[in-house]
């Protein structure tokens, strides 16, 4: 059975200590599948931080970022240093100031995090913020967003910028393009407890970042959403040629199905191929259909505060790419107008 590094649930690597024994766990959160005692937050946190190439430079090339100069520079300076950060060794570290009083305080505030003014140092986290109570009583775990913005500030550092105030706003600005090229779609009214979430990149020629967050962690078929793509034919072909990139977008939770402690959940999205010989236009890209189906098998744990845990059954995971008449162009008689695709 593979472990679930291999599947993809979460991105380690070995120059990032995911096994520190000061990585704490949220109250009532549990440990994750993977064994090292870390929560979703920290996972967030090393997952963006693996990946924060990709969201810096979504900002960088993005005009909605509004980066001014300096901002634009540093996060360039960051984004050219970034290959020389991931190669120390331990550089994102975990830490409770429970255990440590002190450690996080400065200037007589508690921050949620500290590092030094050089590249490479490493960047200790404040592991007791990083979930919050919200008023129904359940635990809200530190996003990756929240993980983006934190990572951008610290980094900064690094180049000997002591502005916090520009540090945040740069920040802020990195994660809010993160956002605004990201589809999610959760299982629950206001719960991200199974949340599928899709990062769009920023041209036609990248495949997007697909995550499915169930419990405390979460699963990237990336890998497996790009193989299973194709270029859509005529009518309703799916031809065997791969596209050069695409979309996943308007997602949606389909109807569970349960065999005893067994379930099979079914996520499905429209997908924007962008293929060879068509015009790249980003409003007119063929949508065809994704649907994503895999198993994961309920298990009691009385660990966690719910009594249970939810376990992905190995090898349970299938991405279809099909094509269906989900909408229709008309043409007005007499008149030569072509009104818009309409969903019917």
């Amino acid at each position: 059975m593979k472990s679930f590094e291999d599947k993809g649930i979460i991105s380690s690597s070995p120059h990032i200590n995911i096994e520190d024994p000061s990585i704490e766990t949220g109250p009532g959160l549990g440990g994750d599948l993977v064994g090292n005692g870390g929560g979703i937050a920290e996972k967030n946190i090393l997952f963006s931080y693996l990946n924060l190439k990709a969201y810096m430079e979504i900002c960088l090339h993005s005009p909605t970022c509004k980066l001014n100069y300096w901002e634009k520079n540093l996060l360039q300076k960051i984004l050219d240093n970034l290959p020389r950060e991931q190669t120390g060794k331990e550089q994102i570290k975990f830490v409770s100031e429970k255990e440590r009083s002190g450690f996080f305080m400065l200037d007589g505030d508690l921050k949620i995090a500290k590092t030094g003014d050089k590249i490479g140092s490493p960047i200790y986290i404040n592991s007791d913020l990083l979930y919050t109570k919200n008023s129904e009583g359940d635990f809200k775990a530190f996003g990756m967003s929240d993980a983006v913005a934190l990572l951008v500030h610290e980094l900064g550092h690094h180049h000997e910028v002591k502005n916090h105030f520009k540090l945040d706003l740069l920040g802020i600005k990195v994660s809010m393009s993160l956002e605004n090229h990201s589809d999610k779609a959760s299982l629950f009214p206001h719960k991200h407890d199974f949340m599928v979430v899709s990062i769009n990149k920023r041209n036609a020629y990248e495949f997007p970042q697909l995550l499915i967050y169930f419990d405390d962690t979460f699963m990237d078929i990336s890998k497996e959403f790009k193989e299973s793509l194709k270029c859509p034919g005529p009518f309703f072909a799916i031809t065997n040629d791969k596209p050069h990139g695409a979309n996943f977008h308007n997602m949606f939770w389909k109807k569970l199905s349960r065999r005893m402690n067994i379930y099979e959940f079914k996520v499905s999205g429209n997908v924007s191929t962008y293929c060879e010989g068509e015009p790249y236009n980003p409003n007119q890209l063929k949508a065809t259909t994704v649907e994503i189906k895999f198993k994961l098998n309920l298990i009691s744990d009385e660990k966690k505060r719910s009594g249970y845990r939810w376990q992905y059954l190995d090898k349970s995971l299938r991405v279809k790419h099909y094509k269906k008449k989900w909408w229709k162009a008309f043409k007005m008689p007499d008149t030569g107008i072509t009104l818009p695709p309409l969903p019917f």
